[in-house]
Formats: C-alpha cells, structure tokens, sequence
C-alpha cells in the first residue's frame, strides 16, 4: 500500500510507464470495465464514485477506508467473521485442475505441502447434534487460500443454520492456510457433535 500511495517512483507508475514505453494505449473506461467485471459485488456507492473519479486512486481510498473500519470494529469486539455470506454475493469460481489432495493422503495423490494448516475451532453455541462431514475444493495463490466451495458427501439433511456454523469455522482456519504455491485441492471435515 506504500508503494502504491506514494507520489513518485511507485511500482504502479513504472508499470504504467513501461506499459507506455512498450506503446500500449491508456483506456480509462476500458480498465474500468474490466474491474467491474471482475469485482462484481462493488457497492452501488463505489460504482457511482468510480464514474465521475480516477479508477486507481478511489480504488486505494476505497480500500485504506475499509480497511480502518474493520479493524477499528474488530478491535472493539463489534465484528467478526460472518457465518454466511451476505444474501446476492457473486463468486469467484475454484480455478480449474484436478483436484490433489490434503491430509490424509490418498494411494497415488500429489501431496500439497502446507506449513501451516490450523484446525476449526468451534466456537459459539450449537443446538444441535449429529455427524456432519464437509468437503472443501480449495484453490491457493502464493501459498494463501484464495478461494473454497463446499459440498455435503453424505446423505443426510442438517439444517441450513447447522451447516453456516460449521461452514464458517472451516472458513476461519483456511484463512490461518499457508501452502506452498498454487494449487487446486480437496479436503474433507469431519465433525460429531454428542
């Protein structure tokens, strides 16, 4: 973010300088359609704001601001990680690939190699119990959970709620995730609540 605010000499600016030397044509409008496109859950109030200022710089204000609030409300205990997405969000799908495989290794499955893999820790109360078994396709990029869909292998139907919660721990402890490289992977929860 330093490099990006800074007036002169920043990485942004060489990039669109050797873009420049290299002849490429400036299109405002262009980038800014092929960041909608690729962003699609930008607010009503940022899409306006993006059709009257320049793309880069709202985009960082956009971003330090966002990001001030959360941790303002998270260090006051006002803010936590939801446990289900907000109602209309548009996803980015698990890039394709066959899928490897994370612990417990299957007969000829490529190992992905994580340094750091933390459990879900449950945390709040659930009433409700039972087995409940997710399994995740998850995607990383630079070693970082990118992206994660979830499916339900056994039969069974747990209430909707029952699958956010345990759904949103797993969701916690991908982000502590760091792995080596990109890689498409699978990995199954298993969880028995008595």
């Amino acid at each position: 973010m330093t490099l990006l605010l800074r007036a002169e000499k920043s990485v942004a600016v060489g990039i669109v300088q050797a873009l420049e030397a290299a002849n490429a044509q400036a299109t405002p409008d262009a980038a800014l359609q092929a960041w909608l496109a690729r962003c699609p859950n930008a607010t009503p109030e940022l899409r306006d704001t993006l059709a009257r200022e320049p793309l880069l710089p709202t985009l960082v204000h956009e971003s330090i601001a966002k990001q001030m609030a959360f941790n303002k409300a998270l260090s006051t205990g006002d803010v936590d990680i939801p446990q289900r997405p907000p109602e209309g969000m548009v996803f980015n799908p698990v890039r394709s690939g066959a899928p490897r495989t994370a612990e417990p290794l299957q007969t000829g499955a490529v190992r992905v190699s994580c340094e750091r893999k933390p459990q879900p820790a449950l945390r709040g109360a659930l009433g409700w119990s039972g087995d409940l078994l997710l399994r995740a396709r998850i995607s990383t990029r630079a070693g970082i959970v990118e992206t994660a869909d979830f499916s339900l292998p056994l039969p069974g139907d747990p209430p909707p709620a029952v699958v956010d919660f345990f759904r949103g721990n797993v969701i916690r402890a991908l982000a502590g995730y760091h792995c080596e490289g990109d890689h498409v992977f699978e990995q199954e929860f298993q969880f028995k609540v008595d």
